[in-house]
């Protein structure tokens, strides 16, 4: 299992997630008030059809159906009575059979009895939403693309979606906007649908989740952020840890999970090709918004970025030439405007080692130590300071 994402970078620019937090709240909303019973009414659907003996109407028919078009491969890899009966509810054309009357005709002996449970199984069907709303690539239609981009196949996977929303989502949104955002996790989404459609094997059995949407999201993320480094936390099986890089090279990493998750796990379950085709989808996206969205960023940043660039640089010559009091002047004037820019707390703390007892050295120690860091090199720089202070500073039993 591979999992990636940002941890508590400074690139928001102290942006309010306002979209991000709409979209959570409308799918967890339209989870809770329609889905809480979905499994429930899955589980009910097939626990009668196999109770009413419909599988021994059905299923051999569905064989002999099979069989009569040629279809070895299926037999041989579908041999449970699940697996044929999941397999018989996503073929259209042996539904579309069954439901005409071609397959258990009038004149069978048991139709009329078959007749009144399929009809009870049908109703089962009918209780849950994401069979009504779901996207099915055998009846591929609009409307049932956008609902299943807000539909969920269980708690989980809600909250799995909602997880990665949050922590991608909001990076997206500090560098495009909220409107911006909302229309890309929706064109995004119908796109993944649509790719979905175009690789898959036409089934009746529904498609739902945002993860299309969100992978979408994830593809834009790395080419809106990257040529700027991040923390991000990486897990690999058993393997975790902070790491520090390009946000382009996650690109890379989360198509590969998805691919290598298809491969290994083999699931039909879990539309990959909707997740892929999110991720190119979003570096599609990426390279459209950058042309549109990086102007205006350059221009509302770019006059202050190189204003502290200039002031930085003057605090460094004068710290060299040991002159402490003008490079402190100048670093202070720059942590009152730009208090994100953790390099200069660093440089006031190794000026202010010389005045241990001074207010300003306690004010910058203690801003430091307060820090939530992950990188290993600002932890070891946390670390020293916090030693530093409570050489100076001790704790008092």
């Amino acid at each position: 299992m591979l999992i990636a994402f940002p941890v508590n970078n400074t690139q928001q620019g102290g942006h309010f997630p306002w979209a991000i937090i709409l979209l959570s709240v409308v799918l967890a909303g339209i989870y809770f008030s329609f889905q809480l019973n979905d499994q429930v009414n899955q589980k009910k659907a097939t626990q009668y059809y196999f109770q009413s003996k419909l599988y021994q109407l059905e299923l051999p028919a569905y064989i002999d159906y099979l069989s009569k078009k040629s279809d070895e491969n299926l037999l041989k890899n579908k041999t449970s009575k699940l697996e044929l009966y999941w397999l018989s509810r996503g073929d259209k054309e042996f539904q579309q059979l069954l439901s005409d009357s071609k397959i258990i005709a009038t004149k069978h002996p048991f139709y009329w009895e078959w007749y009144t449970r399929h009809r009870e199984y049908q109703y089962f069907l009918t209780l849950d939403t994401t069979n009504i709303y779901g996207f099915k690539s055998a009846e591929p239609s609009i409307s049932d693309a956008l609902s299943s981009l807000l539909l969920h196949g269980g708690l989980f996977h809600l909250l799995g979606n909602l997880f990665f929303l949050f922590f991608i989502g909001r990076y997206v949104e500090a560098y495009i906007g909220g409107v911006a955002t909302l229309l890309c996790f929706f064109i995004l989404g119908m796109g993944s649908v649509e790719i979905y459609y175009l690789l898959s094997f036409p089934t009746l059995y529904p498609l739902v989740g945002a993860s299309g949407a969100i992978a979408g999201l994830m593809g834009l993320f790395t080419i809106l952020y990257q040529d700027k480094k991040l923390s991000f936390f990486i897990n690999v099986f058993f393997f975790s840890g902070i790491f520090r890089f390009n946000a382009m090279i996650l690109l890379p990493i989360w198509v590969g999970g998805e691919c290598l998750q298809n491969l290994w796990l083999n699931t039909e379950e879990v539309a990959y090709t909707a997740h892929i085709g999110g991720l190119f989808l979003g570096v599609i996206a990426g390279i459209i918004a950058k042309r549109f969205f990086v102007d205006k960023h350059e221009q509302q940043d770019k006059p202050s970025y190189l204003d502290f660039k200039k002031h930085y640089t003057q605090a460094m010559l004068f710290l060299v030439n040991l002159d402490y009091p003008e490079a402190k002047k100048i670093l202070f004037s720059l942590l009152q405007d730009f208090p994100e820019e953790r390099a200069v707390l660093y440089k006031l703390f190794v000026i202010l080692k010389l005045e241990p007892e001074s207010l300003q050295y306690k004010e910058i120690a203690l801003k430091i130590m307060n820090l939530k860091l992950y990188h290993p090199d600002e932890l070891a720089i946390q670390n020293e300071v916090a030693h530093h202070y409570q050489y100076y500073h001790p704790v008092k039993k």
